[in-house]
C-alpha cells in the first residue's frame, strides 16, 4: 500500500494490554474518516490481533468490508476509506472478540 498518495490518514491504535478483557482496546474507540482518507490500524500490543468488519464471528457479514488478517506486534493494516464505503461500520478482533469498535466513513 502506497501511503504517500494520501494526505489524510486516520490511525487506529490497538492498545498495549488490550488482550485483557476490560482494558481499553482500540484508540480512538469510535474513529471517523472522510472517503478520501486512508485508515490504518497499528498493533501496539504484545499479542496478535485483527481488525475485522462486523459484530463478531456469528455475523454473516463478518470480514466482508475489511479484514486485517493477523497483525503481529508492531504490524499495521491499511485500507482506503472509499473501499469500506460511507456509514458507521462495526469491527472486532477475531482473536479477542470482546474487543469491538466502530469506524464511521463520511
Amino acid at each position: 500500500m502506497d501511503e504517500s498518495q494520501y494526505t489524510k490518514i486516520v490511525t487506529v491504535r490497538i492498545l498495549e494490554g488490550s488482550a485483557t478483557q476490560g482494558n481499553p482496546d482500540y484508540e480512538p474507540d469510535s474513529a471517523r474518516a472522510t472517503t478520501d482518507a486512508l485508515i490504518t490500524w497499528l498493533n501496539d500490543d504484545t499479542n496478535i490481533h485483527t481488525a475485522t468488519s462486523g459484530t463478531g464471528s456469528g455475523d454473516a457479514e463478518s470480514g466482508k468490508l475489511f479484514d486485517s488478517g493477523f497483525l503481529n506486534p508492531g504490524d499495521k493494516y491499511s485500507i482506503p476509506a472509499e473501499e469500506i464505503g460511507a456509514g458507521e461500520h462495526a469491527y472486532y478482533c477475531q482473536v479477542h472478540p470482546f474487543m469491538t469498535s466502530t469506524i464511521t466513513i463520511e
